[in-house]
């Protein structure tokens, strides 16, 4: 089992105000925010670690098209200018392309 080096910080009163880099992002924000993370690659946005907040902040507030592939199940996060590039409205059916192997979209 691996170490968290980020766990010591995460406290039953931290947990959820560590999700400040979920703000914004339109209605990609808005669907990162209620997607169940823990049925994902990724688990719950808390245990993510560093680098990834980070990327996601710097996504959701972009203005230009973006996406990130992470780790080895590929998970694919995208923001509101990457989602034409998938196609006819992908909100409509989010579930299947938005936090799921990159493979699958």
């Amino acid at each position: 089992m691996t170490e968290d080096p980020e766990a010591r910080y995460r406290t039953p009163a931290t947990i959820g105000v560590t999700r400040n880099f979920l703000a914004g992002g339109g209605e990609a924000g808005a669907l990162m925010r209620k997607l169940d993370w823990a049925a994902t690659a990724l688990g719950e946005p808390d245990g993510w670690p560093q680098p990834l907040k980070t990327l996601v902040g710097v996504l959701l507030a972009a203005q230009q098209p973006m996406c990130i592939i992470w780790g080895l199940e590929q998970t694919f996060i995208y923001n509101d200018a990457y989602a034409p590039i998938l196609g006819p409205r992908p909100w409509g059916n989010y579930t299947s392309r938005f936090g799921r192997r990159f493979a699958r979209t």
